[in-house]
């Protein structure tokens, strides 16, 4: 399976040697946001608040004493980047995986500072 660039207007598939022709691409400025998914916590969650209680973002089973690290108690959200961000008032929920790597970030900054425009 491969991606197919797809021209609307054409109703066909594209080239790469249309691809690549000139003025093909252009820079755009593209609408996007970061929404923040706060975590609910109960039984099939309880995982994600004990790693970030623990010093080492892992739970506790797994932590090693070694890392001094104050814990984390709060709050817990998701991040997620979309493009569409106009469909955020309709979401009902977020979606996650078992096969799909996570990170969990400790930070005190919780609103990141406007990009310079």
């Amino acid at each position: 399976m491969s991606i197919q660039p797809y021209s609307p207007a054409a109703g066909t598939g594209l080239s790469s040697h249309e691809l690549n022709q000139p003025g093909t691409y252009k820079d755009v400025k593209d609408t996007s946001c970061v929404a923040m998914f706060k975590a609910i916590r109960d039984q099939r969650s309880e995982f994600l608040f004990d790693a970030a209680a623990s010093p080492t973002g892992r739970p506790s089973a797994d932590a090693d004493p070694a890392i001094a690290e104050p814990p984390v108690s709060g709050d817990i959200f998701f991040m997620a980047w979309t493009t569409t961000p106009w469909t955020l008032p309709s979401n009902l929920g977020l979606t996650v995986g078992p096969r799909i790597d996570y990170v969990l970030v400790r930070t005190s900054n919780l609103i990141p500072r406007s990009p310079p425009m």
